[in-house]
């Protein structure tokens, strides 16, 4: 295929309708495009220029916060000092006071210990989901992300290895190892851009 361009979720549906030469897959595609993403957040997950933070506050009483659009919750501090992250917290707990344990349930849902005995407002660094996709919504193809923006050859061999694994191509395995090497070169990229000092 020639040069195409890809801003939006609709070109980048066309692309892929395009490289795998059959219409069949339509109906799937943002099934094959939310595993895509999966598969692309677990590749950049660790990249530190992609964290991003956000403030979330804890009511009185309560032990839990969700927090929508994470892929990742990388650290959770309060007044600048971080809460220690367990495996498990127990649930209705009769000990009240200052959060300083935390544990993740599912993906998104927050859980503090000791119950908090007032508002508290927690400091979270996390890495952000691509798409609604990934939280089982719906993407209008006018849509795009930062990430297709800025890497769509990543976007593009990533949805093209798993419709190639649907299908059986025979060009599977060449899209996959373009996809391995897209990322590897934006990983690069961006760990770069991390060792760099602010002015």
């Amino acid at each position: 295929p020639g040069d195409t361009t890809l801003n939006t979720f609709l070109e980048l549906k066309n692309a892929i309708v395009l490289y795998v030469r059959t219409d069949e897959i339509i109906p799937s595609l943002p099934t094959f495009i939310s595993l895509a993403e999966a598969n692309i957040m677990r590749a950049l997950n660790n990249i530190t220029a992609l964290y991003k933070s956000a403030t979330l506050t804890l009511s009185i009483g309560n032990q839990y916060a969700e927090m929508l659009g994470v892929n990742t919750i990388k650290e959770v501090s309060l007044s600048g000092e971080p809460l220690s992250r367990k495996t498990f917290i127990l649930t209705d707990s009769d000990e009240y006071g200052c959060p300083y344990e935390y544990t993740i349930e599912g993906k998104n849902i927050l859980k503090v210990f000791p119950t908090p005995d007032e508002a508290y407002q927690l400091d979270v660094i996390y890495t952000p989901v691509l798409s609604p996709l990934l939280e089982g919504g719906v993407v209008e193809d006018t849509s795009t992300n930062w990430l297709l923006q800025e890497a769509p050859d990543v976007y593009l061999y990533a949805c093209l290895a798993v419709v190639g694994a649907y299908l059986n191509s025979e060009e599977v395995s060449k899209w996959a190892a373009m996809y391995k090497e897209a990322v590897s070169s934006f990983r690069n990229i961006h760990t770069e851009q991390s060792k760099i000092e602010p002015l």
